[in-house]
């Protein structure tokens, strides 16, 4: 049995989405997106936003609701590839504007405030597209005959991405620095808005 997996793996129609799947995954982990949620609070007092850490935690996980059921509808309206694109985007000018709230220091400034706007803009646009569309997109994009071990496979590649991001998280902080590490989540989207457009 294992064998006639191994066999129907070297099909073009089963090897081309799971490797499409597998990147879309990586894409999402890299980015910074899962861990945007997973460390809100941490992840708060980086992006040097200025209310309490907690409750700014709390508002991204009403945005993670609310962009979540916006998104159940939005793929089916507009397709995938746009919602991709457009949340990647969105991605990549909030880390952008993160990195230079940063390099400005505008946290200790009037200006404070767009560290927040950034940071939440950052979740706005990365949940719809990002976050659900790879998860959704499993489903569509296997076929029947080896679907479930594919989908298998592809949420193990997943959560062992998961597992690498999440515990480098707080080392890559200290080692690299907020600039590098939210230059990298935006040079990550980059790379999600070409292999949206192309892949």
């Amino acid at each position: 049995n294992g064998f006639k997996i191994f066999l129907e793996l070297k099909k073009p129609e089963h090897y081309k989405p799971l490797f499409i799947m597998i990147s879309f995954f990586a894409i999402q982990q890299l980015s910074g997106i899962f861990l945007v949620f997973i460390f809100a609070a941490k992840y708060s007092l980086e992006a040097g936003v200025t209310m309490d850490e907690f409750f700014s935690a709390v508002i991204m996980g009403v945005i993670r609701i609310m962009m979540t059921f916006f998104a159940s509808f939005a793929t089916d309206k507009y397709g995938r590839r746009p919602i991709a694109i457009l949340s990647c985007t969105g991605m990549c000018i909030a880390m952008i504007g993160l990195v230079i709230c940063q390099l400005l220091s505008l946290q200790d400034s009037a200006f404070s405030w767009l560290s927040t706007v950034f940071l939440f803009g950052y979740c706005v646009f990365g949940v719809p597209g990002a976050l659900t569309l790879p998860f959704a997109m499993m489903v569509e994009v296997y076929p029947q005959k080896i679907r479930s071990f594919l989908i298998g496979l592809t949420i193990f590649v997943c959560f062992a991405l998961v597992f690498c991001t999440m515990k480098s998280f707080a080392f890559c902080i200290v080692y690299f620095g907020n600039v590098a590490m939210f230059s990298f989540y935006a040079f990550i989207s980059v790379l999600g808005i070409l292999f949206s457009i192309f892949i």
